[in-house]
């Protein structure tokens, strides 16, 4: 069974560290390959690691998560944001995001869209 590599991108420590360890209980399939706590980090570990899927936050200090996912020329892995606002909903499906998580995170909806991405791949 291969592992569903995966990176989370979110300013906050305890957002990553929630993120990943709800990740790492409620799954064996995922393998976390990198955090990342701003934009410039976040673009140059997804390009090196090339992820299957990345959380990601939607506002940060230094951009947004809409501008990392334009530093792309094309997105070769899936995006869920994870996120405390619930305005940017229609333009993160723009960008063909599996899943819209708010924060705090509800944990059944958590676990739908790891069985969502599990599904994928």
């Amino acid at each position: 069974m291969n592992k569903i590599r995966t990176v989370v991108v979110d300013d906050e420590y305890f957002n990553r560290g929630l993120i990943t360890m709800l990740i790492g209980n409620m799954s064996e399939r995922f393998e976390i390959v990198g955090e990342a706590e701003n934009l410039r980090d976040g673009y140059k570990m997804v390009e090196r690691l090339n992820p299957d899927v990345v959380f990601l936050d939607i506002k940060m200090p230094d951009g947004s998560g809409f501008e990392l996912l334009r530093m792309f020329d094309r997105l070769s892995f899936e995006v869920v944001f994870v996120t405390g606002f619930d305005d940017f909903t229609l333009k993160a499906f723009e960008f063909n995001a599996l899943d819209y998580i708010l924060k705090p995170i509800d944990l059944d909806k958590f676990k739908q869209t790891l069985d969502k991405i599990e599904y994928r791949y």
